[in-house]
């Protein structure tokens, strides 16, 4: 009986690991998004972008198109 409650308490601890492993986000700080900008203008300024090419929300492009 001892043996089942272990494996149970194992086996629910490694449920719970998992879960909060792949539950976990990456969150840009500040340092990762000034230097992801930083990559992007330099890659505009390398292609000859005179304007931030900047996508329009998804739900503005749907409502815009006739279904």
């Amino acid at each position: 009986m001892l043996a089942v409650l272990i494996v149970i308490a194992v086996g629910a601890g490694i449920m719970l690991l998992a879960a909060t492993a792949f539950s976990r986000h990456r969150h840009f700080n500040e340092v990762d998004r000034f230097h992801r900008a930083s990559r992007m203008t330099t890659e505009w300024a390398r292609s000859g972008v005179t304007r931030p090419v900047i996508s329009e929300p998804e739900d503005a492009h749907d409502a815009r198109e006739p279904h």
